[in-house]
């Protein structure tokens, strides 16, 4: 029988397969430990789960560990005519150095329209005063709903969601069809403010 030993350490998981096969030799008395005495000393250490399917921990616990951003930036809503299969890329300037940039078949300002309409119903809200919507494009800027929240490393400053969308920037036909007028380039990224 398998069964998995879980710790969560420094907000991370710390996973150990135990199998009848082979010995467990891992004590949750410190003293006695075979993990590192280091890596104990560096934050207080708390049992997850012993077995997965026999866990008393509550799903409430488990979703105060703070979320990803490359979970919630792929998360996020996508407006009509958006990929269904995104990936993050890596962005120096974004919070955690991830952000998500595509192309959608949808015209400017509907796409505006949709991320101001949609991230308000879901908590978000939009700092107008720090928002442009320009003829080339348009750069929003939402305060985080406040279930979510980011960690600033500048505590004068807060982690915000940024979403800008630009025309497509060149005349493009593909397979027939005329992309330059009728496609917008969208990036959302959490930076800090």
């Amino acid at each position: 029988m398998t069964k998995l030993l879980q710790i969560i350490c420094m907000g991370s998981f710390l996973s150990v397969l135990m199998t009848s096969d082979s010995p467990a030799n891992i004590s949750l008395d410190p003293k006695r430990s075979t993990i590192s005495k280091k890596l104990l000393a560096q934050q207080p250490v708390s049992v997850i789960s012993l077995d997965p399917e026999q866990s008393t921990i509550s799903k409430k616990l488990l979703a105060q560990q703070p979320a990803s951003v490359e979970v919630i930036l792929l998360e996020l809503p996508r407006p009509k005519g958006s990929p269904t299969n995104l990936s993050t890329i890596s962005s120096p300037d974004a919070y955690q150095k991830k952000s998500l940039s595509f192309q959608a078949d949808i015209l400017l300002q509907p796409s505006l329209n949709f991320y101001r309409k949609t991230l308000k119903s879901l908590g978000y809200k939009e700092r107008t005063n720090n928002s442009l919507n320009l003829d080339w494009g348009f750069s929003l800027i939402f305060d985080l709903p406040k279930e979510l929240i980011f960690p600033s490393q500048d505590s004068r400053k807060k982690v915000v969601l940024v979403v800008q969308g630009t025309k497509h920037s060149f005349n493009a036909v593909y397979q027939g069809k005329d992309h330059s007028t009728t496609t917008t380039d969208l990036s959302l990224r959490f930076v800090e403010y």
